[in-house]
């Protein structure tokens, strides 16, 4: 295989202070499923969770890749990294010293060779001068209420270049009653629930088992969830509101209205235990911000729940931004990024959670269209962000780019609520599917709009 024997990998699963070593008992290790993701010319990060249930430790992971899907030429084998507790048993690593525009095949095992996980695949991005055709989809919210997911078991067979996961990879809801830490991740009341606020434990723990759930079957000998789409092709992926609970955490560029990062604010602020302010109220909506007030993308419970959504994954490790000029942004992992594929078409992964304002939203439940929306200092991405991608797309512009593809997990919505008192100007009256009319809020129509665009039809009429 051509320059592949310059193929060296960096491990991502590394915790300071962790005792990593090799068990003896490999052969009751499962592995949950594999994945690739990030991929550029000459490197992609490749994803696996190896445990053994019975008697959980840490355990060495293998990566054999190969251009061969049989394996039975050209294979590589090199250290992946140690499955353990710090990150839930999965492992990531950076392989690196790849051929551009090269499809490659990959499989973890024990170190001893006496478990294999299932094979995955994923395709290297080609030169950005290359006249290369394009094929990719794209999708997300993947509630745990309509696994297995039988259409992702088709998603391989469309031999993509790579997949946009537009986010809500997993719903904290679904299958989770009376859990606390998925049903108070703030301080809204929900009578299911004992114990009113999670801890960082819970939160994690929780939140993991959630991940889990995708790549395993709901029936005895029924389909592995989310399993043979990872491993269909590779994937760039961004976060939603569902990985971060649903509820304040969602708003991590706002003020956090209560302590951050200590135990020192008044309860229920108290972000290192999980709890924090309820985003949908208006009294917590300190807008502009001049970086006196902490933000909720410093809480102990953000980051425990992003942390959470790296460790399941294949998301490259871009480090920790450093703008002391962005106070809402410095200090928090970019996860943000371009990736140009060939020379028509560029992918903008958008992070557009970690520096978002506070929610439109109300308290009473409905879409504010007074002042909180009619605030020119509101931002989405934050000014850090921002200019990067504006710079981005200039960028690619000037490049000769035709195709700039933004992935972004959250739809451009309706401003005001739905049956509201907003009037339009000269209004079409027809549509190609019928007459146009406001829905009440009370609609099932209406409330199946409010959902977002993933539980909507294509073409759909206009409200």
């Amino acid at each position: 295989m051509k320059n592949f024997v310059s193929l060296r990998i960096v491990t991502l699963a590394f915790v300071a202070g962790y005792l990593l070593k090799t068990t003896s008992a490999d052969a009751d290790v499962t592995f949950a499923g594999v994945a690739a993701g990030d991929a550029t010319t000459n490197d992609v990060i490749v994803w696996t969770r190896a445990k053994d249930e019975a008697n959980p430790q840490p355990t060495d992971i293998n990566l054999q890749i190969s251009t061969d899907p049989t394996f039975n030429s050209g294979v590589t084998t090199l250290l992946a990294g140690t499955a353990g507790s710090p990150t839930d048993y999965t492992v990531k690593a950076n392989v690196s010293g790849l051929e551009l525009r090269t499809v490659y095949y990959y499989r973890f095992q024990t170190t001893n060779a006496s478990v294999t996980s299932n094979i995955g695949k994923f395709k290297t991005a080609p030169d950005s001068t290359a006249d290369a055709p394009v094929r990719f989809a794209f999708s997300g919210d993947c509630d745990g209420l309509i696994r297995p997911y039988a259409l992702a078991s088709q998603v391989p067979a469309k031999n993509l270049d790579f997949f946009m996961f537009d986010g809500d990879t997993e719903y904290e809801t679904s299958a989770s009653i009376g859990s606390p830490a998925v049903h108070s991740t703030g301080n809204i009341p929900d009578p299911t629930v004992v114990i009113p606020t999670a801890t960082q434990a819970q939160l994690f723990d929780d939140f993991s088992r959630k991940c889990r759930q995708q790549f395993f079957s709901v029936n005895v000998g029924g389909q592995n969830c989310l399993q043979p789409f990872f491993a269909g092709q590779g994937n760039y992926t961004a976060y939603d509101n569902h990985e971060l609970g649903n509820k304040q955490y969602i708003n991590g560029g706002a003020p956090a209205g209560g302590g951050v990062g200590s135990t020192t604010g008044s309860p229920p602020f108290d972000f290192p235990t999980g709890a924090g302010v309820d985003a949908r109220d208006p009294a917590n909506d300190v807008t502009p911000n001049d970086g006196s007030a902490p933000f909720i993308n410093k809480s102990g419970g953000f980051q425990t729940l992003q942390r959470v959504y790296l460790n399941y994954q294949p998301v490259k490790d871009r480090g920790t931004l450093n703008v002391p000029a962005d106070p809402r942004t410095t200090g928090t992992k970019q996860l943000y990024f371009a990736q140009q594929w060939g020379r028509n078409v560029i992918l903008i992964n958008v992070d557009d959670r970690t520096y978002r304002d506070i929610r439109m939203k109300t308290a009473a439940n409905a879409d504010e269209t007074g002042p909180r929306a009619d605030n020119p200092d509101r931002t989405m991405l934050g000014a850090t962000q921002l200019a990067w991608l504006e710079q981005t797309l200039l960028d690619a512009d000037q490049a000769g780019t035709t195709w700039k593809f933004i992935n972004i997990s959250d739809p451009i919505d309706q401003i005001g609520p739905i049956g509201g008192g907003l009037t339009l100007v000269n209004p079409p009256t027809t549509a190609e599917y019928g007459t146009l009319v406001r829905l009440p809020r009370s609609s099932p129509l209406a409330r199946r709009t409010m959902q977002g665009p993933s539980r909507w039809p294509a073409r759909s009429p206009l409200l």
